[in-house]
């Protein structure tokens, strides 16, 4: 299993209940200790993205500077270093990730998900292929 602490973890999210809710459900899964940077919009995550090392990116899909079907294309494109990127969405979005360029370190997590059972699968998942 991977280590969950000491970890750097950005989270790029429009609505600060749902960053909240994330939040709360991260710090309940066993041994996970992280520094978390939030941000409400893709330039501001891409910023801080550029300015610190991330170990995880949390992106949301539906954001106010960018179309669900660019967030993450824009994302990849846009960003400094690889990193594992899970991709959160509302489970009406999930059929928009269809013909969405991902790549091997991207995750998907429906926000109706976010219990920390479903939480620790996808970090270890997450972790684990960056360390392939």
């Amino acid at each position: 299993m991977s280590s969950l602490s000491n970890l750097q973890v950005l989270i790029i999210d429009d609505n600060p209940d749902h960053q909240e809710i994330l939040e709360y459900n991260l710090n309940k899964i066993p041994d996970f200790h992280a520094q978390i940077t939030k941000t409400l919009n893709l330039a501001e995550g891409l910023k801080a993205f550029k300015e610190k090392q991330f170990d995880l990116v949390f992106l949301d899909m539906n954001l106010p500077d960018s179309s669900v079907d660019q967030t993450v294309p824009k994302f990849l494109e846009k960003r400094s270093h690889s990193v594992p990127i899970i991709v959160m969405s509302s489970l009406h979005q999930n059929i928009m990730l269809r013909g969405i360029p991902i790549e091997a370190s991207t995750f998907h997590l429906s926000k109706t998900d976010l219990s920390p059972e479903i939480l620790q699968s996808v970090l270890e998942q997450a972790i684990e292929s960056t360390e392939l």
